[in-house]
């Protein structure tokens, strides 16, 4: 009892949709439409990139931050800057 058919069985073809015939009104609302998706697209990308810039400034403002903390701490263990002064010769 074998069969030919072996695996799954191909879904059948879906006959093809006929093209559809637009007067100057239903093309002035598509043109509309895929005017309205390219300017919201190029909206979120700009939004997308604002939040990036604001997450790299604060990131940024953070390590600058941090940067200043140890060179303070290290001006402080160290004293004044610059040592011991003018040395002073042995002559008076």
């Amino acid at each position: 009892m074998s069969s030919k058919q072996g695996g799954k069985a191909k879904p059948l073809k879906q006959p093809k949709a006929d093209k559809k015939e637009y007067d100057e009104h239903d093309m002035a609302n598509i043109q509309k439409k895929k005017e309205e998706e390219k300017v919201s697209s190029h909206f979120v990308a700009l939004a997308s990139f604002i939040s990036c810039s604001y997450k790299f400034l604060c990131f940024a403002n953070c390590i600058y931050s941090m940067a200043l903390k140890e060179l303070r701490a290290k001006a402080s263990q160290k004293g004044s800057f610059g040592g011991s002064g003018l040395k002073k010769s042995g002559k008076k």
